[in-house]
């Protein structure tokens, strides 16, 4: 993942930050990228599509898995 030439410093660093063990919101990836909660919630969004990330829309949360 961390390979691919075509993702973006600032995806790359929202992808890193989500953890295996447990859940986060946008709001707690934002504060850990000090990028703001719209670009994070595009970016987590993006990755859950591609397969990346798992998001939980009930409780709008997302997870490396």
């Amino acid at each position: 993942m961390l390979k691919h030439s075509d993702m973006t410093e600032e995806a790359r660093l929202v992808f890193e930050v989500v953890p295996h063990t447990k859940e986060v919101t946008v709001g707690e990836v934002a504060q850990f990228t000090y990028l703001t909660e719209p670009c994070c919630q595009l970016i987590l969004t993006q990755l859950a599509m591609a397969g990346l990330i798992k998001e939980n829309i009930k409780e709008n949360t997302f997870q490396n898995i």
